[in-house]
């Protein structure tokens, strides 16, 4: 569906975003790191994108890059909820893994 729609309209950021979103819930997380790549190229002021690259970053395990992604989206639209969610999450996780290089645990 979504191949057909970028045919016609090649410019269309919000087909390269939830063809992204589709390959994410697929777990192909760096394909559609790259539509949302795409989409960003497009619309450089899209919350949404930014929150769903953060995601996949954050699938990757790629936290630092997630939570500037997260930055990002909450930068353009602060009430983009789901993105102070998950840097929630990853400061716990940074949290997590710092206490336990101080106590070697």
């Amino acid at each position: 569906m979504f191949n057909k729609a970028l045919e016609i309209d090649s410019n269309s950021a919000y087909s390269y975003l939830n063809k992204g979103i589709v390959l994410r819930q697929l777990g192909k997380f760096q394909e559609a790191i790259e539509l949302y790549d795409r989409a960003l190229e497009i619309n450089p002021k899209d919350a949404e994108t930014y929150q769903n690259k953060g995601i996949a970053l954050y699938d990757l395990g790629k936290l630092e890059q997630a939570i500037q992604m997260f930055d990002e989206a909450l930068e353009i639209n602060p009430r983009q909820k789901q993105s102070n969610i998950y840097k929630g999450k990853n400061s716990r996780f940074y949290f997590r893994n710092y206490t336990r290089k101080i106590w070697k645990i």
